[in-house]
């Protein structure tokens, strides 16, 4: 131990190897955070952007309505895509297979959402009127359009995760850190470039750009690293039927998840206009302190626990426990934060052209009850890097069944005598009982071993 030798000196101190693996590791943290700061202010500017142009209006519930299936089939898959390839990269050891293994799953995966977004373009009228009855029959014409438009981003972004999560397994954190940042700047400039001539379609334009964006920069990085190869001649048939049964069930929990997104948006459908739009703006600034601290830190500690569980479950288990700790402190002291002063944070952040006052109140009133849930949030999505480490696909999707199960009941009972506090109030609760469960049977799990 340093501190066992009082004869140490200060520069004794700072040869020590572990000091300096320790500043080593704290100054990539500050880095992916001060990454994560400007992606934040980007995000920042965009949802003031939307919230001018669009305020809490019936054009932007019907985009946001629509974005779901974006964020299934493009960010989600692409998600899954990327944990499953960190989660399964250390135990491919050979190098020539995980070449292959990319090279070959970019042209499968390719060719499945092509697939995908075609069938949900030919149920999608239908689809749409089932889930969103009270949004007017024009809208629907809208909502298709956008549907449409998204296919390609879809597309590009669903490929992208999966370069994305290659990146992280070479230690290159940065590009998949600020690529909600290129999004967002993406979106920025094409509402200032054409949102007056085509309306809500210019968040579409930006979305589709600042995927291509990425992808193209994650392929360069790639090709240029030496991973990605366009060649997949003897890939192992073992090794790709492993994948993708790991990447069929991460998926229906991300499906799951989703499903939980889509009937938070159903319900608050059935309000007044504009509680679809108040819920998104109130998630979003909820989501501010994931998007700067929690993700950095899970992004650089998942390939980590990975190959620590993979070897030895019990350190794994204590690097659970330290991070699992600081996340609670730190997610419960922002929303504590957030509950006492949402309502002036959405007011001095959001209100001004498109956005009154009116809609700052009703979004305050819905940030100060959701924001009860960021602890939770935060921690279940450690738990399940936790399970995806140790090869356990299946309890992240018990975990997110659940978490839909609770919300539909409770949402059932509580939303039509409490409106929309009620709505919050359950997803609060529907996020933590599905994060107690899936944080007790890791625990068992990692016991058990």
């Amino acid at each position: 131990m340093i501190s066992s030798n009082p004869q140490l000196s200060a520069v004794d101190v700072i040869k020590n190897p572990g000091f300096s693996t320790l500043l080593r590791r704290l100054r990539s943290l500050s880095w992916l955070s001060f990454l994560s700061g400007i992606v934040l202010v980007f995000g920042f500017l965009r949802e003031i952007f939307v919230a001018r142009q669009f305020g809490v209006s019936q054009e932007l519930d019907v985009f946001i309505a629509v974005f779901g299936i974006y964020m299934f089939l493009g960010l989600q898959v692409g998600n899954t895509l990327e944990m499953t390839v960190i989660s399964k990269w250390e135990r491919i050891p050979d190098i020539d297979d995980r070449r292959k293994l990319v090279a070959l799953v970019i042209a499968q995966v390719a060719l499945m959402m092509t697939v995908a977004v075609a069938i949900v373009i030919a149920f999608f009228d239908d689809g749409f009127r089932l889930l969103f009855p009270d949004l007017s029959e024009s809208h629907s014409g809208t909502a298709m359009r956008i549907m449409q438009g998204l296919v390609i981003g879809i597309l590009f972004s669903s490929v992208a995760g999966l370069l994305r999560g290659v990146l992280n397994t070479q230690r290159i954190f940065m590009p998949g850190i600020i690529g909600g940042a290129v999004i967002s700047l993406s979106s920025i400039l094409s509402m200032v470039l054409f949102s007056r001539s085509v309306g809500i379609y210019a968040l579409v334009i930006g979305i589709i750009t600042g995927n291509a964006v990425l992808l193209a920069w994650y392929a360069f990085l790639l090709v240029k690293k030496g991973v990605l190869r366009l060649s997949w001649r003897g890939m192992s048939p073992q090794i790709l039927r492993r994948f993708w049964v790991a990447v069929i069930i991460v998926l229906a929990g991300e499906l799951l998840f989703q499903v939980y997104g889509l009937a938070q948006r159903s319900i608050a459908s059935h309000f007044e206009t504009g509680t679809i739009s108040a819920f998104y703006y109130a998630s979003s600034f909820m989501l501010v302190p994931l998007a700067l601290v929690v993700m950095p830190l899970l992004t650089v500690v998942y390939p980590k626990l990975a190959e620590i569980l993979s070897t030895d479950r019990a350190a794994g288990a204590r690097l659970l426990l330290k991070y699992a700790a600081l996340l609670l402190v730190f997610s419960t002291v922002v929303a504590t934060l957030l509950a006492l002063f949402s309502q002036e944070l959405i007011a001095l952040v959001f209100v001004g052209g498109a956005f009154s006052v009116q809609a700052a109140e009703k979004t305050g009133e819905i940030l100060a009850v959701l924001c009860a849930s960021l602890p939770f949030i935060a921690i279940t999505r450690l738990v399940m890097y936790g399970f995806y480490s140790i090869a356990d696909y299946v309890t992240p999707v018990i975990g997110n069944l659940v978490s839909v199960v609770v919300l539909l009941a409770l949402a059932w009972l509580v939303a039509p005598v409490y409106g929309v506090v009620g709505l919050a109030a359950s997803i609060v609760v529907a996020s933590a009982v599905a994060t107690l469960l899936m944080i007790s049977v890791l625990v068992w799990k990692l016991r058990r071993e």
